[in-house]
């Protein structure tokens, strides 16, 4: 059975390593990622991977090895708080705001900079996550803590745009966004 590390040579500053190494080493660390198996893209991560070379064994184990099933498990446990009297409402508003919460602690304004930039155009989540009153106000908290995140910039004006300029004008930190008031 083949042993798939998770230790980046990319990571060693070894600087021997060609292109076609440092592409496979980043396909490898893309499925190695906790439940890469329920990413959008793993069908075109699983292509690249065998046509790198991989094996279909290598591809499983490395797929397999790190999942982890947070989605089913959180499915799981919603069910659990239906069965014990909790309306789907406040099950949806519980997974809320933990979600938030869990954002807020863990939020990376590069990796949300660097998704942002590949995207090329205004993601069609982010225009769908900033039509509710409960993501703006998550967007403003951000911001405030990143200043400089393009993301959340780009979020700031698209919300101001929509007409909901009044919510930011009573952020304590209005006065950083003077493209939304000019």
């Amino acid at each position: 059975s083949a042993t798939v590390s998770s230790s980046s040579s990319l990571s060693s500053g070894a600087g021997t390593n060609s292109p076609d190494e440092l592409s496979r080493e980043a396909v490898r660390l893309r499925l190695s990622q906790t439940d890469a198996v329920m990413e959008p893209g793993v069908f075109v991560s699983m292509r690249q991977f065998l046509a790198q070379g991989g094996t279909p064994p290598q591809l499983i184990e490395l797929l397999s090895d790190n999942y982890r099933g947070y989605a089913p498990l959180c499915n799981l446990l919603s069910d659990w708080l239906m069965t014990i009297g909790k309306t789907v409402e406040e099950v949806h508003d519980i997974v809320e705001q933990h979600l938030h919460q869990v954002i807020l602690e863990t939020f990376d304004p590069r990796k949300a900079d660097t998704i942002f930039q590949a995207h090329g155009a205004s993601p069609t989540w982010l225009e769908q996550l900033l039509e509710e009153a409960k993501w703006r106000q998550l967007i403003y908290a951000l911001s405030e803590k990143h200043k400089n995140c393009l993301l959340l910039n780009f979020s700031i004006q698209r919300i101001s745009r929509a007409g909901f300029y009044h919510e930011i004008a009573a952020l304590a930190t209005a006065s950083t966004y003077f493209d939304v008031f000019s």
